[in-house]
Protein backbone atom coordinates (compact mmCIF):
# COMPACT_ATOMS: atom_id res chain seq x y z
CA UNK A 1 0.00 0.00 0.00
CA UNK A 2 2.78 2.43 0.86
CA UNK A 3 4.46 1.71 -2.46
CA UNK A 4 1.30 2.75 -4.33
CA UNK A 5 1.04 5.96 -2.30
CA UNK A 6 4.70 6.73 -2.97
CA UNK A 7 4.14 6.22 -6.71
CA UNK A 8 1.06 8.47 -6.69
CA UNK A 9 2.96 11.15 -4.79
CA UNK A 10 5.85 10.94 -7.27
CA UNK A 11 3.49 11.22 -10.26
CA UNK A 12 1.63 14.15 -8.71
CA UNK A 13 4.89 16.04 -8.08
CA UNK A 14 6.02 15.37 -11.65
CA UNK A 15 2.72 16.70 -12.96
CA UNK A 16 2.97 19.88 -10.89
CA UNK A 17 6.55 20.60 -11.95
CA UNK A 18 5.68 19.98 -15.61
CA UNK A 19 2.89 22.55 -15.81
CA UNK A 20 3.78 25.95 -17.24
CA UNK A 21 4.52 28.63 -14.63
CA UNK A 22 1.84 31.00 -15.93
CA UNK A 23 -1.37 29.36 -16.96
CA UNK A 24 -3.61 31.77 -18.74
CA UNK A 25 -3.12 34.69 -21.03
CA UNK A 26 -6.86 35.32 -20.66
CA UNK A 27 -6.41 35.73 -16.91
CA UNK A 28 -3.49 38.09 -17.46
CA UNK A 29 -5.46 40.15 -20.00
CA UNK A 30 -8.44 40.37 -17.62
CA UNK A 31 -6.18 41.58 -14.81
CA UNK A 32 -4.34 44.07 -17.06
CA UNK A 33 -7.64 45.52 -18.27
CA UNK A 34 -9.04 45.87 -14.74
CA UNK A 35 -5.91 47.48 -13.34
CA UNK A 36 -5.46 49.86 -16.28
CA UNK A 37 -9.09 50.90 -16.71
CA UNK A 38 -10.50 50.71 -13.19
CA UNK A 39 -7.67 51.16 -10.71
CA UNK A 40 -5.68 53.61 -12.85
CA UNK A 41 -8.67 55.23 -14.62
CA UNK A 42 -7.01 54.68 -18.01
CA UNK A 43 -3.99 56.84 -17.09
CA UNK A 44 -1.56 54.12 -18.10
CA UNK A 45 -1.44 50.59 -19.45
CA UNK A 46 0.24 47.90 -17.39
CA UNK A 47 2.14 44.88 -18.62
CA UNK A 48 2.28 41.39 -17.13
CA UNK A 49 5.84 41.94 -15.80
CA UNK A 50 5.32 45.42 -14.29
CA UNK A 51 6.11 45.58 -10.56
CA UNK A 52 2.72 46.75 -9.34
CA UNK A 53 3.85 47.29 -5.77
CA UNK A 54 7.53 48.23 -6.05
CA UNK A 55 6.86 50.82 -8.76
CA UNK A 56 3.83 52.04 -6.78
CA UNK A 57 1.50 51.44 -9.71
CA UNK A 58 -1.18 50.49 -7.20
CA UNK A 59 -1.34 51.35 -3.50
CA UNK A 60 -2.67 49.32 -0.56
CA UNK A 61 -6.27 50.35 -1.26
CA UNK A 62 -5.76 49.32 -4.88
CA UNK A 63 -4.53 45.92 -3.71
CA UNK A 64 -7.69 45.45 -1.66
CA UNK A 65 -9.88 46.45 -4.62
CA UNK A 66 -7.87 44.08 -6.85
CA UNK A 67 -8.39 41.22 -4.40
CA UNK A 68 -12.14 41.90 -4.30
CA UNK A 69 -12.16 41.87 -8.12
CA UNK A 70 -10.20 38.59 -8.22
CA UNK A 71 -12.54 36.93 -5.73
CA UNK A 72 -15.61 37.98 -7.68
CA UNK A 73 -14.28 37.38 -11.19
CA UNK A 74 -12.48 34.09 -10.59
CA UNK A 75 -14.91 32.76 -7.95
CA UNK A 76 -12.33 32.18 -5.24
CA UNK A 77 -11.45 33.39 -1.78
CA UNK A 78 -8.01 34.93 -1.28
CA UNK A 79 -6.84 34.04 2.21
CA UNK A 80 -5.27 36.83 4.22
CA UNK A 81 -2.08 34.75 4.52
CA UNK A 82 -1.88 34.64 0.70
CA UNK A 83 -1.79 38.44 0.33
CA UNK A 84 1.97 38.70 -0.06
CA UNK A 85 4.38 40.57 -2.29
CA UNK A 86 5.36 37.22 -3.81
CA UNK A 87 1.76 36.54 -4.94
CA UNK A 88 0.77 40.08 -5.96
CA UNK A 89 3.90 41.84 -7.22
CA UNK A 90 3.11 41.36 -10.91
CA UNK A 91 0.22 40.21 -13.05
CA UNK A 92 2.20 37.07 -13.88
CA UNK A 93 2.62 36.38 -10.14
CA UNK A 94 -1.12 36.80 -9.59
CA UNK A 95 -1.82 34.45 -12.50
CA UNK A 96 0.58 31.86 -11.07
CA UNK A 97 -1.07 32.20 -7.66
CA UNK A 98 -4.53 31.65 -9.17
CA UNK A 99 -3.25 28.68 -11.20
CA UNK A 100 -1.76 27.08 -8.09
CA UNK A 101 -5.13 27.31 -6.35
CA UNK A 102 -6.83 25.37 -9.12
CA UNK A 103 -4.72 22.22 -8.63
Amino acid sequence: MFLILDELFFCFNALISARPPFCSLDTQETLKEYISQTLLNGRMAVEADDDLLGEEIIDSMGVMRLIAFIEETFDCVVAQADITIFNFRTIKAIDAYLASRSL
